[in-house]
């Protein structure tokens, strides 16, 4: 197991609690914190039309193997 903090081992990690909220503590989150942002993101116009032109037309030809990217 790879970890950014060197003493965090696989043991510790398993180890650790997770706590998973329940119902209503997600919907009072969803409420307060992703409605608001989600509608802020929808009400925005495209930043860059070109950006969506670019994806339209490439995504189709890079699905279909017709455009090859090499890294």
């Amino acid at each position: 197991m790879l970890s950014l903090v060197p003493s965090m081992t696989t043991e510790i990690s398993n180890n650790m609690p997770i706590y998973i909220p329940n119902k209503d503590i997600f919907e009072k989150f969803e409420i307060a914190v992703y409605l608001p942002l989600y509608m802020k993101l929808k009400s925005k116009p495209n930043p860059n039309p070109h950006l969506t032109h670019y994806r339209d037309t490439l995504l189709p030809k890079l699905m279909s193997g017709e455009v090859k990217v090499e890294i």
